[in-house]
C-alpha cells in the first residue's frame, strides 16, 4: 500500500493494497553421475542433495540371470551425504552388466527423487578404481568458456534509418 503525504506531512490519499506472492520453485533432486563400482563389492551414486538414508529404496540385480543382489548396508558418506555407498552382501562378476534401480530417494528437505529419474541404470564392473577417484563430485554445471563480445559500434552523426543495424526479425 503506498500513502501520499503533503510536504507539511498532511495525508492526502492512500492507494488499494495489493497483495503479491512471490513463485517459489520447488527444489528438485537428480542423479549427478552415473554410479559405478569402486570395488566388487561398493557401488557409489551421487546426488544433487543430501540424501536422508533411511527412506532409500535401491535394488541392484543381473540382468543375465533377473537375481536381485543382497545389500549389506546403504549409508551416505560423512563427508558428503550427497554421496550414497551401496555396500554388496558378495562380490559381482567383472565385465557383467549390472542394473540399479532407484525405487524411492527423499533428501534430508523431504524432496522425493522424481519418476523420470527412476529408469535402470546399467552398470559394468571393470575392476577397482585407483585410490581417489570415489566421492569426487563433478559441478553439476558445466564451465563455460568466456565468449568474445564485439564493441557496440558508436555513431558520430546521424545515420540513415535504412542504414541502422538490424537488430530483431
Amino acid at each position: 500500500m503506498v500513502h501520499g503525504y503533503t510536504a507539511e506531512g498532511k495525508k492526502i490519499g492512500q492507494t488499494l493494497p495489493l497483495h503479491v506472492r512471490t513463485a517459489r520453485t520447488p527444489p528438485q533432486m537428480n542423479v549427478v553421475r552415473d554410479p559405478l563400482f569402486i570395488n566388487a563389492t561398493t557401488i557409489e551414486i551421487v546426488f544433487s542433495q543430501p540424501i536422508n538414508e533411511s527412506t532409500v529404496d535401491v535394488t541392484v540385480s543381473n540382468p543375465k540371470n533377473k537375481k536381485i543382489l543382497t545389500l549389506a548396508s546403504k549409508k551416505t558418506s560423512s563427508e558428503d551425504m550427497r554421496i550414497l555407498t551401496l555396500i554388496l552382501k558378495t562380490p559381482i562378476e567383472m565385465g557383467l552388466p549390472y542394473e540399479i534401480i532407484l525405487k524411492k530417494i527423499v533428501s534430508l528437505d523431504g524432496v522425493e527423487l522424481p519418476p523420470e529419474n527412476r529408469i535402470p541404470m546399467k552398470l559394468v564392473y571393470q575392476g577397482e578404481l585407483p585410490a581417489g577417484i570415489s566421492g569426487i563430485v563433478p559441478s553439476p554445471l558445466p564451465v563455460i568458456p568466456p565468449q568474445t563480445v564485439e564493441p557496440e559500434k558508436i555513431f558520430a552523426e546521424p545515420v540513415p534509418i535504412d542504414a541502422l543495424p538490424k537488430t530483431g526479425p
